[in-house]
């Protein structure tokens, strides 16, 4: 058995429409070992979510498309399965918790039913009666009495949803979870409640878990290793303590600059200049040299190498490949 749950290299994803072609993931690569947990981070518009839906095989298409990648899934190649094949991977083997828990729910059907379609879906031979329990006791596992299995979405808070969404996905005990920035509509003490949480079941499950957010709170309070995206790209990859400690790329420096710092009086907080570039229409060179204080003419073209600035520290950046081993 591989020590690698998952295993992705050179991913690549476009969406084409009849005007332009948005280049949402462009080549990342990266591996995730058995109950870790990695934090998948960048702002708005970075390709975090494309590339969760591309490890699940549900990129729309029309007018999304895989152009490009292996993803290894337990061993698996998942990218060379059918549809049918894949669709009994996800739920047992690869699950995910989707952004919103307002509209993850099926508003007409009671909370345990929609637990209870997961699990019968992947136990054909299990009886109502056995799937009725096994989803009583997904909702008290997440924090919710069971006597509430036939209560319907409306009646629940925000919280309370994205518990009922956890239970779903974590129905089946899957290898590897995928949680799209699961508290971002929550207030900060619901955060907190649903972090722990979460963190508690995949330690009791054995799940891995690749955990998508933009708030570096939570990366350092729930990852082992991160991976920092700009503009489809992987710019940064190594332990919590390597990009905590020692972090190298401008674009995680300014990431981590921009948080207040309690301890400092400062009139303004300090942001990144300029915005993320348009995805249809990304630089040449390196995509972060229009907003890097860094930057070169040698930035501005050609092909940016990874370097591997200490064991399993990643950078794309060229003032590290110039010194440092590429990868």
């Amino acid at each position: 058995m591989s020590e690698n749950i998952l295993e992705v290299q050179d991913l690549v994803v476009r969406y084409d429409t009849d005007f332009e072609s948005v280049h949402a993931v462009n080549g990342i690569s990266f591996h995730l070992e058995r109950k870790q947990t990695l934090g998948l981070v960048g702002e708005t518009g970075a390709g975090k979510t494309t590339t969760a839906m591309a490890l699940m095989r549900l990129i729309p298409s029309p007018p999304g498309r895989i152009i490009n990648g292996q993803i290894l899934l337990d061993g698996q190649d998942i990218m060379t399965i059918s549809e049918k094949e894949m669709r009994q991977i996800r739920g047992r083997k690869i699950s995910m918790i989707f952004q919103d828990p307002m509209t993850a729910l099926n508003p007409v059907l009671p909370v345990g039913d929609q637990i209870m379609e997961v699990v019968q879906l992947h136990n054909k031979g299990m009886s109502k009666a056995e799937a009725t329990r096994q989803a009583m006791r997904m909702l008290e596992m997440v924090g919710i009495t069971a006597e509430r299995f036939k209560e319907y979405p409306h009646q629940f808070s925000g919280g309370m949803k994205q518990r009922v969404v956890i239970a779903i996905a974590l129905a089946c005990s899957p290898e590897l979870l995928i949680a799209d920035e699961p508290t971002t509509a929550l207030d900060v003490t619901i955060q907190a409640q649903v972090l722990d949480m979460m963190r508690k079941l995949k330690d009791e499950l054995g799940t891995s878990m690749i955990l998508i957010t933009h708030d570096l709170g939570v990366v350092a309070e729930a990852c082992d290793v991160v991976a920092i995206m700009y503009a489809g790209e992987i710019v940064e990859y190594g332990t919590l303590e390597q990009i905590i400690e020692r972090k190298k790329h401008p674009y995680t420096i300014g990431l981590f600059d921009s948080i207040p710092d309690l301890d400092t009086d400062v009139h303004r907080l300090k942001a990144i200049s300029g915005l993320m570039p348009d995805p249809s229409n990304l630089p040449e060179g390196c995509k972060f040299h229009p907003r890097c204080p860094f930057c070169t003419e040698a930035c501005k073209t050609g092909e940016v190498p990874v370097a591997e600035v200490e064991p399993g520290h990643l950078v794309k950046c060229l003032q590290f490949a110039e010194r440092g081993q590429e990868a």
